[in-house]
């Protein structure tokens, strides 16, 4: 008996954990303000698997807010693939999003744009650039809503 209760436990704990990394702290809009960058793209494939990495193949429609970055690569971007517990996003093969997130610079290798499931503004079947209204952001770094 008391096996099993500590058993369940452990189990459980290890099903609250795995959720909570997953916990967005901030509303959407903190994030597009704080964050490196903040673009509309389409998502052109499944994704790959790079290491910890799944890299997508993307269209750039349009980037609402960048801070200044040399060799940016454009057409892709990262997330945290499926063997890791980081908060990774299933991007939609031919779906549009608007998303922020930062920049992850590796030695050798264009710096990429990286983003994670609480820096999705938008999903949607459409082009977002007809009816997206970003939030207005106070400073570079800030934002100025309630």
């Amino acid at each position: 008996m008391y096996r099993s209760v500590g058993l369940a436990l452990l189990v459980l704990a290890g099903v609250i954990d795995s959720a909570s990394s997953c916990l967005c702290m901030e509303r959407p809009e903190i994030y597009f303000c704080k964050s490196d960058f903040a673009v509309a793209l389409k998502v052109k494939d499944s994704g790959t698997v790079e290491g910890l990495y799944k890299v997508y193949r993307v269209d750039l429609l349009r980037m609402y807010r960048a801070v200044p970055f040399e060799n940016l690569d454009t057409d892709r971007v990262l997330t945290a693939g499926d063997t890791v517990p980081w908060c990774g996003v299933d991007f939609i093969k031919d779906a549009f999003y608007v998303i922020s997130g930062y920049f992850n610079v590796t030695a050798g290798q264009p710096t990429r744009m990286q983003a994670n499931s609480c820096e999705i503004q938008l999903i949607s079947p459409n082009d977002p650039r007809l009816t997206y209204i970003p939030p207005e952001c106070e400073t570079q770094n800030g934002y100025s809503g309630g």
